[in-house]
């Protein structure tokens, strides 16, 4: 497959999302921005006007090297299959979805002074994907084998045992991903509502409207003629 192929292939959203962190990241490493000017500094925002951090601080996602490949990997994979299968067809949902989950990040991370929120909202995308295929088999290293359902935790403890520190940033994903996951998977079955309906004014700017059916003109024949 050619990379263009390959490109084409990402459904809309995860194409921006993916290349947003790439590009974000790679500039801000090359030292064509400096990289705090992109982090979530809320007095800034506030007080300065700094809007743009509320987007960058999601998009830059650190240092240049294995772990950010990986998680480009993991935006690559997680959200496509998110975008294409839960979400098929629903492409105001999703982006309703990457707006909630990042304005909950946002309050959170204003409260616990995060300042890179981007391996947050990965986790959001990696466990809505787990909760959506509970039973899927993932590979992991040395040819570990379990259920998608417990792919986040596993993550979060091979995190541990790689820097000896409990992943935070990456349970405050998990714990934003089950809450929109709860309110709106679990309650409406349970409850009947949908308190995080996708509004409408989202549906009318990232949905599409319906191609109407155009006149077809062309030849008319009169009565009793053959």
């Amino acid at each position: 497959m050619s990379i263009e192929s390959w490109w084409s292939s990402i459904p809309p959203v995860t194409q921006k999302l993916f290349a947003g962190c790439g590009i974000t990241t790679i500039i801000a490493n090359l030292g064509f921005v400096s990289p705090a000017k992109l982090v979530f500094l809320p007095h800034l925002v506030f007080y300065k006007f700094e809007i743009w951090r509320l987007v960058t601080s999601f998009l830059f996602l650190g240092k240049l090297g294995f772990p950010f490949l990986i998680s480009l990997t993991m935006i690559y994979q997680y959200s496509s299959s998110l975008e294409r299968e839960k979400f098929g067809g629903r492409k105001a949902d999703f982006v309703y979805m990457l707006f909630l989950s990042c304005s909950a990040l946002l309050i959170i991370g204003w409260g616990l002074n995060y300042v890179i929120l981007g391996r947050s909202l990965i986790f959001v995308l990696v466990y809505l994907w787990s909760r959506s295929n509970p039973n899927a088999i993932v590979s992991f290293f040395f040819g570990l084998r379990f259920q998608a359902v417990y792919l986040p935790w596993v993550l979060v403890g091979f995190h541990f045992l790689l820097n000896g520190s409990i992943p935070w940033q990456e349970i405050v994903g998990i714990f934003v991903g089950h809450l929109y996951y709860f309110l709106t998977d679990h309650l409406p079955l349970r409850m009947r509502i949908q308190p995080l309906k996708t509004p409408q004014f989202f549906v009318r700017l990232f949905s599409p409207a319906p191609i109407q059916n155009q006149p077809v003109w062309g030849r008319g024949y009169a009565l009793g003629r053959q």
